[in-house]
């Protein structure tokens, strides 16, 4: 009997995994890292730390799947009433990538301000997963919630605002674009999409998340974040390489 149970509790944490794993497809790193890459190297998670200046949003997972456009991206700022300037720097290689801040309507169930792309201030007296505040379904993922953003930061509210991406043609597993901006410290970064209509829905854990790192005395996320200086540097004297070859 109890290695009946043992089989039993096995299948369950599995088919809870699997539920879990299709909502952590939407992933946020560094610009010039994949997930791969910026986990390789060790770097924070829970969440990933980006810079103040951009970021790579990468499609993770899906199998052969595409995402509906658009994919929705929801940056989350501690400070100031305005979004966020947003402009494409980078891709994987899309023939193009349009950028539409606040939509042309709202979408997934959602509810925001479809000029300004404000969803509303995010704080502990609101919902405390943070795609339920703004209204999604299928539900994205629980983990982005108030207890691990204020935890990770000491902060306590930020304002949301909703970019619509739609790249052509479609998005699909293992792609990726990049973004320049300009983020204040504790800034979140998550984003939010469909395929076929699935529960949950795709969307980034807080493991992804990109977050702007409030300073803090931690020899750890100073490494991390000269490693990614490091990487960058590398990357841009074999470009340079390149070219003159």
């Amino acid at each position: 009997m109890r290695r009946v149970f043992s089989i039993l509790a096995v299948v369950l944490a599995a088919s809870l995994y699997a539920t879990t794993a299709s909502a952590e497809l939407i992933r946020i790193t560094p610009t010039g890292l994949s997930p791969a890459e910026y986990e390789a190297l060790g770097l924070p998670l829970d969440p990933a730390i980006i810079g103040a200046g951009g970021f790579r949003l990468t499609y993770h997972g899906g199998g052969d799947q595409t995402l509906f456009n658009p994919i929705e991206l929801i940056i989350a700022i501690p400070t100031g009433a305005v979004a966020p300037p947003l402009t494409l720097s980078a891709s994987s290689g899309f023939t193009s990538v349009s950028i539409d801040l606040g939509d042309t309507t709202t979408r997934y169930g959602g509810t925001w301000d479809t000029t300004t792309g404000f969803a509303g201030t995010f704080d502990s007296t609101t919902n405390p997963k943070v795609y339920d505040f703004i209204g999604f379904s299928p539900q994205g993922s629980d983990s982005q919630n108030y207890a691990n953003w204020s935890g990770a930061t000491g902060l306590t509210s930020w304002n949301l605002f909703v970019y619509a991406i739609s790249f052509t043609p479609n998005i699909e597993r293992g792609e990726w674009v990049e973004f320049t901006t300009t983020l204040s410290e504790g800034s979140y970064v998550i984003g939010y999409g469909d395929v076929v209509s699935k529960n949950p829905g795709e969307s980034t854990p807080f493991t992804f998340a990109g977050l702007v790192q409030v300073p803090e005395p931690s020899s750890f996320s100073l490494l991390g974040l000269g490693l990614i200086g490091l990487l960058a540097a590398s990357r841009v004297r074999r470009q340079k390489s390149l070219t003159a070859i």
